[in-house]
């Protein structure tokens, strides 16, 4: 059917194929209720205006959403420069392979052609100037985890100078994150290269921090135009710094919580007739990676102990109320006594005086780009000491500690 239609269809105008204008983004929308073909029209419509008309540079976050809550839900910023794209995670699950190659335009466009062949309820909303999919919303009442909805955001075109007034107030905030949140220890490979070359050319190097120390060393691949000191993290901030002062496009995309620069593409073709390149690090937190093995080695050795019966002291001492609880477990059964000024557990949404959920707290800190340094009873696993910075809802800055540990 897709094919029947293809060739008719370049002819014709989107306002042919009757679509609907969304009033609060201006977007063409089309569904495929009641008819399939009236939204392969539209389709190929508008993917033949996208092809005339898409500029050279640009960038856009792509958001993928599970309504169901089955499925990941995860968001992208993705980068355009002279017909290549790279892709920078910004939340939620990771992609590679063949997934992550389908962050294009041209994919979203495919993928809403499968879902049309697949059957079920398909609306698909375009930028009516460029014809970009800016919507696909999906549903098969056949199949339960079978819906999703992957939208357009925060497109952007070079050359733009509202652009960069923008990615200055990104580049401010990003500064600022990365002085508080930069882990204690942790490594990556640094590379810039080219956007005609591809991402396996140009320089890489890989840097370690650790003790308060760094080490540098060329990548196997690098070519070694550029020297150690531009890999550093504060010389790839002062890289989009100066591309922003002359006049370069720019599109830096950032880790939501520290600030980590990711993924710097600068288009300088407008002002200095050179090559667009990227700069992009594989960043390893190892103070998380560390810290994370140590958590899940203690949930084994508390699992392993199986006590039923045993008390002990909880305390919170940090930037909100002290907390002091002391725990007693019978069997499946605890019992809290609490010290004078102290509340119920449900009234403080950071006390977490039985060991289960401590441990909880600890994991949801890490997951959500806090720190945390804990301690953890070399026999049992439980915590005894553990220093909480969150980033996110879960606990409070400070410090928790479970002392006077009985088995009865």
């Amino acid at each position: 059917m897709r094919n029947a239609l293809v060739g008719v269809v370049l002819a014709l105008l989107v306002g042919a194929c009757g679509p609907a204008s969304s009033p609060a983004t201006g977007a063409v929308v089309v569904s495929a209720a009641p008819s399939p073909d009236r939204l392969l029209a539209s389709l190929a419509a508008e993917q033949a205006r996208w092809a005339g008309r898409h500029p050279a540079t640009f960038a856009f976050t792509l958001n993928h959403m599970d309504p169901g809550g089955v499925g990941p839900d995860w968001r992208y910023r993705i980068t355009s420069l002279d017909g290549a794209s790279q892709a920078a995670w910004l939340d939620g699950a990771t992609l590679s392979g063949a997934d992550l190659a389908q962050l294009t335009i041209e994919g979203l466009f495919e993928r809403a052609h499968q879902a049309l062949d697949a059957g079920g309820d398909l609306q698909v909303g375009y930028d009516p100037t460029l014809g970009y999919p800016t919507q696909i919303a999906y549903a098969k009442p056949s199949v339960s985890d079978g819906d999703w909805t992957e939208t357009v955001t925060s497109f952007v075109a070079g050359p733009d100078t509202a652009q960069a007034a923008h990615e200055r107030k990104v580049l401010r905030s990003a500064r600022l994150n990365w002085k508080r949140w930069e882990p204690t220890a942790y490594e990556y490979v640094w590379r810039r290269f080219d956007a005609p070359a591809g991402p396996a050319s140009g320089t890489a190097w890989r840097f370690v921090w650790a003790n308060g120390r760094s080490s540098t060393s060329a990548d196997p691949s690098s070519d070694g135009a550029l020297p150690a000191t531009a890999a550093t993290v504060e010389a790839t901030f002062d890289a989009a710094d100066a591309a922003l002062d002359v006049g370069a496009w720019v599109d830096l995309s950032v880790d939501p919580v520290s600030g980590l620069p990711l993924l710097l593409a600068v288009d300088p073709t407008t002002t200095t007739g050179r090559d667009p390149y990227w700069i992009r690090l594989m960043f390893t937190d190892t103070q998380r990676v560390v810290a994370t093995q140590a958590l899940q080695d203690a949930l084994e050795r508390w699992a392993a102990a199986g006590l039923q019966h045993f008390s002990y002291t909880w305390r919170y001492r940090g930037e909100l109320d002290p907390l002091t609880y002391g725990v007693k477990w019978d069997g499946d059964r605890s019992a809290l006594t609490r010290s004078p000024g102290t509340p119920v557990p449900e009234a403080r949404s950071y006390a977490t005086p039985r060991i289960d959920d401590t441990f909880q707290l600890i994991q949801q800190v890490l997951a959500q780009g806090g720190h945390v340094t804990a301690s953890y009873d070399p026999a049992l696993g439980y915590p005894t000491r553990v220093e909480v910075d969150p980033a996110g809802d879960a606990g409070a800055r400070g410090t928790i500690t479970i002392s006077g540990f009985d088995i009865r």
